[in-house]
C-alpha cells in the first residue's frame, strides 16, 4: 500500500498468509519515488512501446517524409541504404522496386527532392559502420527502405562518390565511422539502423523479417533509450568511433578506387 506524500507499506507473504517481509516508511522522498514508479507502470500497461510498419506503409502514410522534415536528425547506418544516393540513382532504384505503384513512386519522388535540396544541406549527425562499406563494395547488397536489392558495380561507385562529395562540401553534416562492434555478443546479428529526430524514432527491423518493417517508437522510455544509445556511441565510445574527417574520406576514397578497379576488370 502506498499513500502519496504520507505512507509506504510493503509486504511479502507466503501462500498460507505468513509474513516473510514487511517494511513501513513515512519518509516523503521514499514514499513518492515508489508511488510514481507504480503510477508509471500502471499508465503504460497495455500500451504498445512501438508501432510496426512495413516499408510501404512508411511511405504511403508519409511517416518517412514527416521524419526527414523533422529537426535534430541523427542516423545510425547499420547497413548501406537509400541515404546519400545521388538523385538519379535514387530514382532508378525506386522505379526498379516500386515501379508497379505510381502512388509510392510519387511519394519517393518528393522524398528524393527533399533529401537532395534540404536534408543533405542541413545539420546532420551520422554514424556509419566501416564494415558495411566494405561489405557493400564487395557484395553490392543494399537495403532500399528495408527491401534488399543488389546494385551493379557502377551504381555502387556512383553512390559512394556522392557520399564523398557531400562530406567534402557540407559544413553541417558530421559523419563518424564505427570501426568495430559496439557489442561483441551480437557479432552474428545485423548492425542496428536507427533514424532519430526530435519527435520520431524509427528502428529498422531485420531484413529477414518478411514485413521489411520498421518499428516506430511510441513509448517515451523507448524514445529516450534510442537517444541515449546514439549519444553513448557518439560521445563515449570514442575508442571505437573515428571522428577524423580526413581519415573517413580516405577510407571512402579507397573504397571508390577499389570499385573502379572492379569496374574496369568486369
Amino acid at each position: 500500500m502506498v499513500i502519496k506524500d504520507k505512507l509506504l507499506y510493503f509486504g511479502v507473504f507466503r501462500s498460507d498468509g505468513a509474513s516473510l517481509l514487511t517494511n513501513i516508511s513515512k519518509e516523503k522522498q521514499v514514499v513518492n519515488e515508489f508511488y510514481f514508479s507504480i503510477e508509471s507502470i500502471l499508465k503504460s500497461q497495455g500500451n504498445l512501446i512501438y508501432e510496426k510498419k512495413t516499408s510501404i506503409d512508411l511511405l504511403k502514410e508519409t511517416t518517412y517524409m514527416q521524419y526527414i522534415m523533422g529537426h535534430d536528425l541523427r542516423w545510425i547506418i547499420g547497413n548501406i541504404n537509400e541515404l546519400f544516393m545521388p538523385e538519379d540513382l535514387f530514382t532508378e532504384i525506386s522505379e526498379e522496386i516500386f515501379g508497379y505503384d505510381k502512388n509510392i513512386l510519387n511519394k519517393l519522388r518528393k522524398i528524393n527532392i527533399f533529401l537532395q535540396n534540404i536534408t543533405y544541406k542541413s545539420d546532420l549527425k551520422v554514424l556509419i559502420y566501416e564494415s558495411e562499406i566494405s561489405k557493400y563494395i564487395s557484395s553490392g547488397e543494399l537495403s532500399f527502405f528495408n527491401i534488399p536489392i543488389k546494385l551493379t558495380v557502377k551504381q555502387r561507385e556512383r553512390h559512394l562518390k556522392f557520399l564523398e562529395k557531400i562530406m567534402k562540401e557540407s559544413k553541417g553534416i558530421d559523419v563518424r565511422m564505427i570501426e568495430g562492434k559496439i557489442v561483441d555478443e551480437i557479432n552474428n546479428e545485423e548492425n542496428p539502423s536507427i533514424f532519430l529526430s526530435k519527435n520520431l524514432k524509427i528502428i529498422k527491423m531485420n531484413m529477414d523479417d518478411k514485413m521489411n518493417g520498421y518499428a516506430i517508437a511510441t513509448d517515451d522510455n523507448l524514445k529516450n533509450i534510442c537517444d541515449d544509445l546514439f549519444n553513448i556511441i557518439w560521445e563515449e565510445k570514442s575508442n571505437l568511433v573515428s571522428r577524423d574527417k580526413d581519415y573517413i574520406l580516405d577510407r571512402i576514397s579507397k573504397a571508390i578506387d577499389y570499385m573502379k578497379i572492379i569496374n574496369e576488370k568486369f
